[in-house]
């Protein structure tokens, strides 16, 4: 899984949830790094990697570590701005001493070449959900739409509204994401996904959104 131990960036293209475990072990094999317990290990799942989250991983690269080993920071992310890769480009061309950088990603097309030029890539099979929920909300008009999620606004079901999101995502990377239009549509879903995870949010307004801009 990670192939030049050596090197302090790493780039694997795959489906996070399959490939975690192999992750972890191949952190602790080829590293030498403990994943459980570790101060010198960050792990963190980012839907929508920003310019705000490209700062805070800097700052996280830049501590010193704690022990006489390597820093490994373990990032899995859906989509990640062109400005928060550009923010990366310096922490990953020249990071500070005995750090180490994993990013995990289904989708490489909205990569930067800069960006990826400072990687060692390991890209896997991935095979797509094919949802037919998904597939079907795509089918209907937005009018339909809003009737279809009238239930799920009514009872304020967080974990159904996240479920019709990830159907929409899926069908989405099922698709051709190079296009413009289905470019967009993975970033209104993405911010859609993150604002869905916050307690605070309206899960009316989030699904109404959707419903009418994809």
């Amino acid at each position: 899984m990670i192939r030049d131990p050596n090197h302090h960036a790493h780039l694997v293209i795959g489906d996070w949830e399959a490939l975690r475990t192999d992750i972890h072990k191949s952190i602790e094999t080829t590293m030498g790094v403990s994943t459980v317990g570790n101060p010198d290990f960050y792990e963190e799942r980012i839907e929508v990697f920003g310019i705000d989250e490209g700062r805070r991983i800097k700052e996280i690269q830049s501590r010193a570590s704690f022990g006489k080993g390597s820093h490994v920071t373990l990032i899995s992310f859906d989509s990640i701005t062109t400005e928060a890769q550009n923010a990366l480009l310096k922490i990953t061309e020249e990071p500070p001493r005995g750090a180490k950088m994993i990013f995990v990603t289904r989708d490489k097309s909205r990569l930067l070449p800069t960006f990826m030029s400072r990687f060692s890539i390991n890209e896997t099979v991935y095979t797509p959900n094919v949802s037919l929920e998904g597939a079907l909300f795509f089918a209907l008009n937005p009018g339909e739409r809003l009737k279809h999620i009238e239930k799920i606004v009514k009872d304020k079901d967080r974990e159904k509204a996240k479920k019709v999101i990830e159907d929409c995502l899926h069908e989405v990377r099922r698709r051709d994401i190079s296009t413009p239009e289905n470019a967009k549509r993975l970033k209104i879903l993405g911010e859609a996904l993150s604002f869905v995870g916050d307690r605070s949010s309206s899960i009316k307004m989030i699904l109404e959104w959707v419903s009418l801009t994809l």
